[in-house]
């Protein structure tokens, strides 16, 4: 019993040992957020790029300064299932003072980049963050970081909204009483962008009474018109809308298609 106890100490202390850190020179699978990967109508932001939660913490780097770092920390705005992740940007502010500097002085300024890391531990709906700023080629401690491309597997497609419906009876889920306003509102979506939001969605049944949930992939509309799809225009105050969390990073989920059936092929 004191020897398996001993294996599951040890296996524990070692997978902390191994566990990524901000002060780190080697940052492993790092998922790159492009500006090509990123669409926004003003206010949210769509990352067409599939991340799935896992339970090890995640490294991102955003290389899109439109968004802000802060509506990645909290779970109402980014990735809500991830506990812990490593955020990696580039050091937005060290480069505009350098760029103010050469223009105030009219010359040029050598200047390594630099990087700004986030860890970010969240705990149900808060949130902590420790940060530092670091010289891609400080010559003391320079900064490696290898990138990996999230892939689909077989039959796994994205999709970007689900709507699901329990039982017709006994008793009777009460979100089919509200299934006829939800399709006008679909209906005079498409008839307004001329799309077809129904395209490529995929049913999967859950019972014999009606039960199911529907997997809309969006794939006919463009990502601007996913955003206005999930978020309707609203009328937005002066409040910081950011930190309140209506404000949010759009990310596409996955699920496997393989069982279920293609309404609108």
């Amino acid at each position: 019993m004191k020897k398996a106890l001993l294996i599951v100490i040890s296996l524990l202390f070692i997978d902390q040992l191994q566990a990524q850190n901000i002060r780190d020179t080697v940052f492993n699978d790092v998922i790159l957020i492009k500006s090509t990967d990123v669409s926004t109508n003003g206010f949210h932001f769509l990352v067409d790029i599939p991340i799935k939660p896992q339970k090890e913490p995640i490294i991102i780097f955003n290389d899109d300064f439109r968004i802000p770092e802060k509506l990645f920390f909290s779970r109402s705005s980014f990735l809500s299932e991830q506990n812990e992740f490593i955020l990696i940007t580039p050091d937005w502010e060290f480069h505009k003072e350098i760029i103010e500097e050469q223009k105030k002085y009219g010359i040029h300024i050598k200047a390594f980049p630099k990087n700004k890391i986030y860890q970010v531990k969240r705990s149900g709906s808060g949130y902590k963050v420790d940060s530092l700023s670091v010289g891609l080629l400080d010559s003391g401690k320079p900064i490696k970081i290898n990138f990996k491309n999230p892939e689909l597997k077989e039959n796994e497609v994205k999709y970007f909204f689900k709507e699901c419906y329990g039982s017709t009876c006994c008793p009777e889920d009460p979100s089919w009483k509200f299934e006829k306003e939800r399709s006008e509102m679909r209906n005079n979506f498409n008839e307004r962008y001329k799309v077809n939001a129904y395209k490529n969605t995929y049913r999967q049944t859950r019972g014999k009474e009606g039960e199911h949930c529907d997997y809309y992939t969006l794939s006919d509309l463009n990502n601007v018109q996913k955003i206005e799809f999930l978020f309707p225009p609203k009328s937005y105050t002066e409040t910081d809308d950011v930190t309140q969390g209506f404000f949010v990073i759009i990310l596409p989920s996955v699920i496997n298609t393989e069982n279920m059936k293609n309404l609108h092929p």
